[in-house]
């Protein structure tokens, strides 16, 4: 099992490596052509999920924190 894992992480890798550039572009171009409607999608989002968002924050900081407190 644990050399499935490490034999998919190298596939994807090898795979984001060589097709970055096309996926990025692909992306783009959706973004561009509906901005508006993923921007209420994530707005919407957040608006139901503030409790779980504002926990992930909280978690975020906190270890960002210990992170930069530890490299001191």
């Amino acid at each position: 099992m644990e050399n499935n894992k490490e034999k998919r992480k190298e596939y994807n890798a090898k795979y984001w490596e060589k097709h970055k550039k096309e996926i990025a572009a692909s992306r783009k171009k959706i973004y561009e052509k509906d901005k508006n409607r993923i921007l209420a999608r994530n707005k919407r989002w957040l608006k139901e999920n503030k409790d779980k968002w504002n926990e992930y924050q909280r978690e975020y900081r906190r270890k960002r924190k210990q992170l930069l407190t530890k490299n001191k």
